[in-house]
């Protein structure tokens, strides 16, 4: 059986993007589906509607393709400098769109794409619009990106004492500046983490500056971000761990120590679907 990779409805129509021959398949009663387009590469990763066209991103060779209903073309729109194209988001006035192993950031104008930016992590694995600022998702990460249509940075708390253990390793703590950006290409050196007063009177390290010399691996890589109400729930990709974010403030919510976070969908206020590993997992409150 073909993966599905991808899947999603504009009212009329659902939407399967499968692999590995590149076809997009659709059905108007959820029973019988037609073939709807086929693009030149492998697997179609990810989909999204935007300014009514169907926009299909690839893997291996990281191309986006778009189907304009308007005009009823279907072509080659772009490609990026990444294997694979992972998610899709509309944030403001552009259509952004976020790659794989890499982690870069793209924008559509309507007119132009636009590389925005050169994540610290690796691949994204998802993109969510929560009260009006653009989150992205990824592996082997501080924590996840919040843009805010100007600035790229952590999430605000993500450097305080109660989150050191549990969304951030230290990094990133004295980092000056931010992490690695596309905008600067400022790589972080060890001038730059390590402050003098972590150094005590006979020249050696205390605990908090061995840690930002030689910080533990990154042990997160996050996904499947879902808005409940007021709040945000997001996953890890290794730890079968949920956290919820309110805009101001993080907290781990479920754990189960097992697989990878595959999946996750809102129900209704206070009650989301997870499913983690082979096991679906109801989430209430």
């Amino acid at each position: 059986m073909n993966p599905v990779w991808s899947i999603l409805s504009n009212g009329t129509y659902v939407y399967a993007g499968t692999g590995p021959d590149g076809k997009v398949f659709r059905s108007s009663d959820q029973s019988s589906w037609e073939e709807f387009a086929t693009v030149d590469d492998a697997h179609v990763r990810s989909m999204a509607m935007w300014n009514n066209g169907l926009f299909m991103g690839t893997e291996p060779n990281g191309k986006i393709y778009v189907h304009n209903f308007t005009t009823g073309r279907f072509y080659w729109f772009v490609d990026t400098y990444d294997h694979a194209i992972t998610c899709f988001a509309s944030f403001g006035n552009k259509l952004y769109a976020g790659t794989s192993p890499g982690g870069l950031v793209y924008s559509f104008s309507g007119t132009k794409w636009t590389q925005e930016y050169a994540t610290y992590g690796h691949g994204i694995n998802a993109m969510m619009v929560f009260q009006s600022k653009l989150y992205v998702f990824m592996d082997n990460a501080e924590s996840p990106l919040v843009y805010d249509g100007t600035t790229w940075a952590l999430m605000p708390e993500a450097a305080t004492d109660s989150l050191k253990q549990k969304l951030t390793v230290s990094a990133f703590r004295r980092a000056k500046p931010e992490p690695v950006s596309f905008h600067s290409f400022n790589e972080i050196k060890r001038t730059d983490v390590v402050d003098a007063d972590i150094m005590v009177a006979q020249g050696s390290l205390d605990a908090e500056g061995k840690l930002v010399i030689a910080p533990p691996s990154p042990v997160f890589s996050f996904k499947s971000p879902v808005v409940d109400g007021g709040r945000m729930l997001f996953g890890s990709k290794d730890k079968g761990r949920i956290f919820s974010y309110d805009g101001q403030t993080t907290s781990q919510v479920f754990d189960v120590d097992a697989q990878d976070v595959r999946a996750s969908i809102n129900i209704s206020a206070g009650e989301n679907i997870v499913a983690i590993g082979n096991t679906l997992y109801l989430l209430r409150g």
